[in-house]
């Protein structure tokens, strides 16, 4: 991981490019290793779930959480759009 880090730093800043440390996190999935993840000397965050372009990821790949968050918006939606259907 920490190797196509690197090169993914070095070919971005080739093209004027930076990746920001605090904004970059690390999930890992599928494995045991727990190294830290280095941009440049800073080590990125390890997290178990993120949520990127609305969608919800986490370690173990499954749909569930996004599932229920997709319903959650739908819910409040039709909560908001009640009144007007009974009218």
């Amino acid at each position: 991981m920490q190797a196509k880090t690197t090169t993914l730093n070095k070919l971005s800043e080739s093209i004027g490019l930076r990746i920001h440390p605090a904004k970059s996190k690390v999930l890992r999935v599928g494995t045991q290793t727990s190294e830290a993840v280095m941009i440049g000397d800073q080590p990125l965050e390890d997290v178990d779930a993120f949520c990127n372009l609305e969608s919800n990821i986490d370690q173990e790949g499954g749909t569930s959480k996004e599932i229920k968050a997709r319903i959650g918006k739908a819910q409040a939606a039709f909560t908001t759009l009640d009144r007007f259907w009974k009218t």
